[in-house]
């Protein structure tokens, strides 16, 4: 059940998740400063978007990452999860708190949309690109090697 750090189909829904991150973005600001659209499709859109964070947030504790001390993929549970706590966790959970629902009355409700920008932080994460594109590049390249031998 434990994803590889290198897993291709991670790396894409990686990518896929800060897409969405920037929409979430632009999306809460324009929530707070106009109103929510009233369309079913748009709600329905949105309603998607969360679900993507609540699956990452939860995915997240199940994908292994590689040891800065050994430059070994850590495995194991506990260490994942302990490593995901203590960094993006905080984060992530804050980001798809609810807010909005629990306080759904009053004239603050629409500013609890912000709660969501934290999302924001992803995006400046250099190091989340780097490491994407690294993954991707070296399956790109093990590809490469495998059609080789093939041919």
């Amino acid at each position: 059940m434990i994803i590889s750090s290198e897993s291709k189909w991670k790396s894409i829904f990686d990518i896929w998740v800060l897409l969405l991150v920037g929409y979430s973005c632009i999306s809460s600001l324009y929530y707070v400063a106009f109103s929510t659209p009233d369309n079913l499709l748009h709600k329905m859109w949105d309603v998607v978007v969360e679900v993507f964070f609540y699956l990452d947030l939860i995915l997240n504790f199940f994908q292994a990452f590689v040891d800065t001390d050994t430059e070994e993929e850590v495995r194991s549970y506990k260490e994942i999860a302990k490593k995901y706590f203590w960094g993006w966790f905080i984060i992530d959970f804050v980001s798809v708190f609810p807010f909005d629902i629990i306080f759904s009355t009053g004239p603050m409700s629409k500013l609890f949309r912000l709660c969501r920008m934290p999302r924001l932080i992803k995006l400046i994460d250099v190091s989340r690109f780097d490491k994407l594109l690294k993954a991707l590049m070296s399956l790109e390249e093990k590809k490469e090697t495998s059609d080789k031998i093939l041919k």
